[in-house]
């Protein structure tokens, strides 16, 4: 009885243990791909809590370059709103082509209360790399990648991708005191988390730039509490992502048509080029 009592529970850790190396060893190589890219191409179905209400999907294209840090969007819908950004033009500013009212185009901040109002990410996180960055942060050490497991491969329109969960056990919401010159920007880039989950938390804090010096606000540990990752398994690119905190989806992206190094018109990037409206 204790051997196979010691058997069992041998074949349950190396299960276990197999599993997470597998996981992290896919992940790792995804990670290696997306961060020798130079550019990249996609459509994006995004649905994010807002409010604490999860709409329906937003379809939107993009193309992204980058050294230097390139970035053109345009949203699927009836207005199909055009976004450009091009840190060699100017990095203060994205020109806008709204496709409706005011009918002209718009210089506004990337960081601005207009561009993040109703979205959890700007501009200047349409990098992939981004995201990959804040995953590989719950797993910097050996003993935080047993977080990340192999669920199974699964196929989705007949192609094959690897299911991965990363588990933030530890999850939970904690205090945190702004330090001097710190917005909610600032705070989330330094700490690898979701400036609108902030926001989402703290009922007096009403914008990016609504805290001040010495103020105690709530901020989760992680960025998620749980990941669902969908890699190709021929490509290693990443196909889908779910992001589940406390109250469950926070956001999800499906990333359609991704492509990695693809060649750009010299002028793919400025308003004159000749598919865009602005």
């Amino acid at each position: 009885m204790r051997i196979i009592l010691f058997t069992h529970l041998f074949l349950l850790f190396f299960n276990t243990s197999f599993t997470q190396n597998r996981a992290y060893n896919i992940f790792a190589k995804s990670t290696a791909i997306f961060k020798s890219a130079y550019n990249m191409t996609y459509s994006n179905m995004a649905r994010e809590r807002i409010d604490m209400k999860t709409g329906p999907g937003k379809l939107a294209h993009t193309k992204v370059n980058r050294k230097p840090y390139k970035v053109y969007l345009k949203q699927e819908k009836k207005a199909g709103a055009e976004i450009l950004y091009n840190e060699e033009i100017t990095t203060k500013t994205a020109l806008i082509n709204p496709g409706s009212f005011p009918y002209i185009n718009l210089n506004l901040n990337p960081n601005g209360g207009i561009m993040h109002n109703g979205e959890h990410h700007s501009i200047l996180q349409a990098d992939i790399n981004y995201t990959y960055n804040i995953i590989n942060h719950s797993l910097r050490s050996k003993e935080d990648r047993k977080k990340i497991s192999y669920i199974n491969t699964v196929i989705i329109k007949g192609v094959k991708y690897h299911k991965l969960k990363l588990d933030n056990f530890d999850y939970k919401i904690v205090s945190y005191t702004v330090k001097p010159n710190e917005d909610l920007i600032k705070i989330a880039k330094k700490l690898f988390l979701n400036s609108y989950s902030i926001i989402e938390l703290n009922d007096k804090v009403d914008g990016l730039y609504d805290v001040k010096a010495g103020q105690v606000i709530k901020i989760p540990n992680y960025y998620a509490k749980e990941t669902i990752l969908y890699i190709n398994t021929k490509t290693f690119l990443l196909y889908k992502i779910i992001v589940n905190d406390l109250n469950g989806l926070y956001e999800s992206y499906e990333f359609i048509n991704l492509k990695i190094n693809v060649e750009f018109e010299p002028d793919e990037f400025s308003k004159d080029f000749h598919e865009y409206g602005f």
